[in-house]
């Protein structure tokens, strides 16, 4: 799949990454758009340090590709299927 990876200050670059493999708890993702909030122009800009390469953006629109079996609540390429009605427990995390 496709990545913007921001590889330095300023400086991106689209690159091949793997599709990552979901835990029981997660599910996968097709990114539909992708936007980028304040944090992540503070680390374009170097005024926050990161490690590189990094993908950034985390605020999606997107399908639910794929549900991990402990997954409750979503259903493959389902269009009804909303992050908004995830619940997470306190031991969940939610990463794109």
């Amino acid at each position: 799949m496709k990545a913007a990876l921001q590889v330095d200050i300023g400086k991106y670059e689209i690159r091949d990454v793997p599709v990552p493999e979901i835990k029981p708890h997660q599910c996968l993702i097709k990114v539909g758009a992708c936007t980028v909030c304040a944090t992540d122009v503070k680390y374009f800009k170097g005024l926050q340090k990161r490690t590189w390469p990094s993908p950034m953006g985390h605020e999606i629109t997107g399908t639910v590709e794929k549900v991990g079996s402990a997954v409750q609540g979503f259903i493959e390429k389902h269009p009804g299927s909303h992050l908004e009605k995830c619940k997470l427990d306190k031991n969940s995390t939610f990463k794109v």
